[in-house]
This record gives C-alpha cells, sequence and structure tokens, in this order.
C-alpha cells in the first residue's frame, strides 16, 4: 500500500503543466471590502496601517514570528495575552490584559479554523470603535462554505490562501466596515513567489521519479529560502496574476469538505483506538458546525513528539510543528504555550487526501507512536 500512497503533507504540489496554463482573473469574492495581498504577512501589514490612535499591538503567546515581523516593520510596539494548551482564548485574561496595556488593537487567532470562544467574542464586540480588533484567519484562508464558523469577529479579517490551497503566493484583506484598503500591484512571479512555484513544480513531479527522496529535499529547501526571503521584509505587493488565475479554476467548496472530512476520520479513529489516545491526545475532540479544520493537532507528551515526527518523515509523511515560538514569548510569563510548543503535532488532512490516506496516516502513527515510546 505504502508504494501508492503519494507523500502526505507539506507543500501543495502544483505542476508545470498547470501553471503554464494559468489564465484568467481571480474570482470575484464574496467581500464587500477586501483587497488581494501576496502573503499573510502582507494582510497583517495591511491591517496594522489600519491602526488608528497610539498604543501596542496585543497578541496572543502562541503564534509564530511571522505574525509579530508586520508590526515591527510597522513601528509598532507589541504586548501578548495568555491563552490555554488547548489553544482556547481564556476570556478573562484577555479582559485583565487589556486593562493592563490599553492596546490600540487586539489580535485574536481562530487556531487551526476554530472559533473563538462566544465570551471573547461578545468582549471584542463590546469593545468594537475603541480597539481595532484583527481577526488573524490565515489558517483557514476563508476558503469555509457559508455560514463560516470564523471571519465574523474582527474589525479587519486577514487571509493566507496559499496555506491551505495549491497557489504560490495569496491573501485577503477583508474589512466589515468602510475603510480605505490599498490596492497593491501584484506580485512578479519572480523572488520568492517564483521559488515556491518552483518547490511546488518539484514536489508535483516527485512521486513519478527514482529520486522522490532527493527531490522532495530539494522542494522543501526551496520552499524554506522563499520563507527567508520573507523574513527579511514583509512585501508591499498584491496577490500574482498567476495565483489569482490557479484560484479561479479552483473547487473551494470541495476543498473544505475534504478536510472537515478527514478531521472526522482521524477523530473516529483515536475515540476508538486505546492505544493511540495513550500516546497522544487530539488537542480538539470534537468537529463543530461549519468548521472545516486545518490540521489534526496532537499533543505527544514525554519528550517524544520529535522522535515520532522524524520516524513519520521517514514514510513520507510530513508533520508541522506549529509553531516553535518567537524569543519574545518568555517562558516564566506563558508556560502553557512553551508547553504546547514542545508537544503538539500537527497531522495532514487537506484536501489532496482521502480515507485511503488517512487510513494509511492512522497504520503509520499507530507504529512509530509506539515505537518512539519503546526507544
Amino acid at each position: 500500500m505504502s508504494d501508492s500512497i503519494p507523500p502526505l503533507g507539506g507543500e501543495f504540489e502544483i505542476s508545470l503543466q498547470t501553471m503554464l496554463g494559468a489564465s484568467g482573473s481571480a474570482p470575484d469574492w464574496p467581500f464587500p471590502r477586501c483587497c488581494e495581498v501576496t502573503s499573510g504577512r502582507t494582510a497583517l501589514a495591511v491591517a496594522a496601517g489600519l491602526i488608528e490612535r497610539p498604543g501596542p499591538v496585543l497578541l496572543p503567546s502562541y503564534l509564530c514570528a511571522s505574525v509579530i515581523q508586520p508590526f515591527r516593520e510597522a513601528g509598532c510596539e507589541v504586548a501578548f495575552y495568555p491563552v490555554d494548551e488547548t489553544l482556547v482564548l481564556d476570556c478573562a485574561a484577555l479582559a485583565r490584559r487589556i486593562q493592563e496595556v490599553h492596546p490600540a488593537a487586539v489580535v485574536v487567532i481562530p487556531y487551526f479554523g476554530f472559533p473563538v470562544p462566544p465570551d471573547v467574542a461578545a468582549l471584542l464586540e463590546d469593545l468594537r470603535g475603541d480597539i481595532l480588533v484583527i481577526e488573524d484567519c490565515t489558517q483557514c484562508a476563508l476558503i469555509e462554505e457559508p455560514p463560516a464558523a470564523v471571519g465574523g469577529v474582527g474589525d479587519v479579517v486577514v487571509t493566507s490562501l496559499r496555506k491551505c490551497l495549491p497557489v504560490p503566493d495569496g491573501g485577503l484583506v477583508i474589512a466589515r466596515e468602510p475603510r480605505k484598503l490599498p490596492v497593491l500591484e501584484p506580485a512578479a512571479v519572480a523572488g520568492w513567489v517564483g521559488t515556491l512555484a518552483l518547490a511546488k513544480a518539484i514536489r508535483a513531479l516527485a512521486p513519478a521519479s527514482d529520486a522522490q527522496d532527493e527531490m522532495l529535499e530539494r522542494a522543501y529547501e526551496l520552499a524554506k529560502a522563499a520563507d527567508r526571503q520573507l523574513d527579511e521584509r514583509v512585501p508591499w505587493e498584491g496577490m500574482s496574476e498567476l495565483s489569482g488565475s490557479l484560484l479561479s479554476r479552483l473547487d473551494l467548496g470541495a476543498a473544505a469538505r475534504a478536510r472537515r472530512a478527514n478531521f472526522a476520520y482521524l477523530l473516529s479513529a483515536f475515540a476508538d483506538d486505546a492505544r493511540l489516545t495513550a500516546a497522544a491526545s487530539p488537542l480538539r475532540a470534537e468537529l463543530p458546525d461549519a468548521v472545516y479544520p486545518f490540521v489534526f493537532a496532537v499533543r505527544v507528551p514525554d519528550g517524544s513528539r520529535d522522535a515520532v515526527r522524524e520516524r513519520l518523515q521517514r514514510s513520507r509523511i510530513f508533520c508541522g510543528v506549529l509553531w516553535p515560538l518567537p524569543p519574545e514569548i518568555e517562558e516564566h510569563g506563558f508556560a502553557a504555550s512553551h508547553r504546547l510548543s514542545a508537544e503538539i503535532l500537527c497531522l495532514p488532512i487537506d484536501q489532496r487526501y482521502g480515507e485511503r490516506e488517512m487510513a494509511w496516516l492512522v497504520e503509520r502513527l499507530r507504529e512509530e507512536l509506539l515505537g518512539a515510546v519503546r526507544a
């Protein structure tokens, strides 16, 4: 079975034929006030430019450095509020931090596509007009079929399409009320966009090659090189014409439904197998209506997460660690975030896969979890 299973996880593949045949314009987005951007970081930079008064930007304590970067480049001071080890926002803790730091803006993240709790949404609604609420939906991309469970909290909502779809770049900034959004020139298919497009093309070719592992490693290196270019400077550009034309040919609803089905399959597998739950616990043990998850996140305790991840990688199952925390998140102040960062493993459930691939993933996961524990 393993010989016929493609690599799971990692960058979305895009064939050269698909890229060369791309033509047309981006979809007509169902948002009355939005602008296209080249990356999630660009979207956050646009959001930073909409902050109207002095004060820090208040961010959750579980995040990656790329969320902080756009605000730093915009000259914003940043502060942090805690989240718990299931990535649920604590309303009382958030309210307390708002009183302490008097932020000009608050960023909330519906982690892995799960919405913020109702009490947090109510708190933010009460603050509307005084504090700019930025909802970072880069882990869901708003590909969900309406009514979506996310995207309704922020004054400004940002997305990153390339994380959820086979495009080399692209994202959106969506404004709840009339705001002056920039019109950005489309990114050229050069620089980081071209580097990432090449990585995706190599991944598309890899399964049919005798040098599959070497090609996968090369694609990974190119994707990391693209990220390093973004680390140097947030690009102030719109979505490339290539990504726009590719998006116009995608079935976004089917992609969203596949993610939900794959999440449900893994949730059932964990519920039915005590060996799995003894070695790794799902971060979310439910699948609410209108949620289309980004990944299936589990916690692997006892310091064995990295060993499990390496073992799965040898089977060409590539699991993300979302995220290694940036140095601004100090352990003594945010111990729960640090514990989670050391234990979380994100299993791929995206629309490239179905029950066959999920069954293979579960089979390998059983073996590698138990193998890591024995080791």
